[in-house]
C-alpha cells in the first residue's frame, strides 16, 4: 500500500538525487496524510533556504516544521514545542535533512563542522552559499529499534494505535536536488 522510490540520475558528469513515496488508493488515510504533510515540509523547507543561512537552522526548522504536521495529524499528544524540545521528531526523523550533491551523489564538502549532538546525522554543517548544490529530504519513519526508544523516553506522548496502523508502511520520505 506504499511505494517508495529512489532514484538518480547523472547529466552533464553532475548527479540527482531524488525520492518520493506514494500512497496506493488503499492505503490508510492517515498515511495519505503523512505523505502529503511530508511534501509539504520538504517544498516549505525549500523556500526557506537562505545564502548565508547555516544548513543546521534548516534541518532545525524542519524538525518544527514536522512536529507541527504530527500533532494535526493526531500522532504526537503534546505541543509541537515539547515534541521537539523532547527530541520526538529526532526518533522518527533520525538523519539528517540532507547532503551535498555534485559530481557524486552524496558529494563531500559541506560537513565544515561536526553538528550539534542532537543532529549527529546530519551530514551538511555549512553556511549555504550561492551555486551549492544540496537536497533536502525530511521523513517519518516506523523502525522498530527507534520506537522503542521512543516508546521509553515518551510513551505518554505518542499516540500508539496511529503508530501501529502506519507501522507495516515503514514510512515516508520526499527528496529534491
Amino acid at each position: 500500500r506504499a511505494l517508495l522510490v529512489d532514484a538518480g540520475a547523472r547529466y552533464a558528469g553532475y548527479a540527482a538525487d531524488i525520492t518520493r513515496t506514494h500512497a496506493a488508493a488503499d492505503a490508510p488515510q492517515a498515511f495519505v496524510e503523512l505523505v502529503q504533510l511530508v511534501d509539504a515540509v520538504e517544498l516549505r523547507a525549500a523556500q526557506e533556504v537562505r545564502v548565508g543561512q547555516p544548513y543546521e537552522v534548516l534541518h532545525d526548522a524542519v524538525h518544527h516544521h514536522l512536529a507541527e504536521g504530527l500533532v494535526a495529524l493526531g500522532l504526537f499528544k503534546v505541543s509541537a514545542e515539547d515534541a521537539v524540545a523532547r527530541g520526538l521528531t529526532r526518533r522518527l526523523f533520525p538523519h539528517g535533512l540532507g547532503h551535498s550533491i555534485g559530481v557524486h551523489v552524496h558529494d563531500v564538502g559541506c560537513r565544515k563542522k561536526e553538528p550539534r549532538a542532537n543532529n549527529p546525522f546530519l551530514r551538511n554543517t555549512s553556511v549555504i552559499e550561492a551555486g551549492q548544490a544540496f537536497t533536502l529530504e525530511p521523513g517519518v519513519y516506523f523502525i522498530d529499534a527507534l520506537l522503542e526508544e521512543l516508546r521509553n523516553e515518551a510513551a505518554a506522548a505518542v499516540n500508539w494505535a496511529l503508530v501501529e496502523e502506519l507501522k507495516p508502511l515503514g514510512g515516508v520520505r520526499i527528496e529534491d536536488d
